[in-house]
């Protein structure tokens, strides 16, 4: 049985503290993080978000809601995906941003479908605007032994995706399947 780590990388930040909450009453994150857990293998689940203030009540409302919750580095998000990815010995990790928040379990089965242990890193752009990612725990210790620059720290995946002669990456492009999409409503 294959069964990654499946990472959401959230912050409250990016939405000027207003948690998005989606037409069934629950965060956009609490759903994630549920239909994360729905995955065919039954994947293990945690929300990295940072250590600013901002982030406090993320951190609160996840715990509240029995979703494990790392807190790191406001800027190195490679940092705070290597660290919380530790904290389950990860070998594989997909990584999800709260930006897709309709991200389906059929989204992460399919892409869990496609990875293969030869790979460092399998990609798929979503509706094209962001992209879900998976990751080889020895892929994620290089990039973070080996980015030095800010930009390559700023994502868990940029150093490795631009190095396409030291890691193995394969890109299957974007999905541009819509979802039928509930109305969103900040609170």
């Amino acid at each position: 049985m294959f069964s990654p780590l499946i990472l959401i990388s959230a912050s409250l930040a990016r939405t000027s503290g207003a948690v998005v909450v989606l037409g069934n009453g629950l965060p956009a994150v609490i759903e994630l993080a549920r239909r994360a857990r729905a995955t065919r293998d039954g994947a293990r689940v945690i929300v990295a978000t940072t250590n600013a203030k901002v982030d406090d009540a993320l951190a609160s409302l996840l715990r509240e809601n029995d979703v494990p919750v790392y807190r790191g580095h406001e800027v190195d998000v490679l940092d705070r995906t290597l660290r919380a990815s530790e904290l389950f010995g990860a070998e594989t990790i997909l990584l999800v941003s709260d930006e897709l928040p309709l991200a389906t379990t059929r989204d992460f089965d399919g892409l869990m479908d496609e990875w293969s242990s030869d790979l460092d890193c399998l990609r798929r752009e979503r509706w094209g605007c962001a992209t879900l990612e998976m990751i080889s725990s020895d892929a994620l210790v290089a990039a973070w032994q080996g980015a030095d620059h800010e930009d390559d720290r700023r994502s868990a995946t940029r150093f490795i995706c631009t190095r396409p002669t030291r890691f193995r990456v394969r890109d299957l492009g974007s999905d541009l399947r819509r979802p039928i999409v509930t109305p969103l409503r900040a609170t």
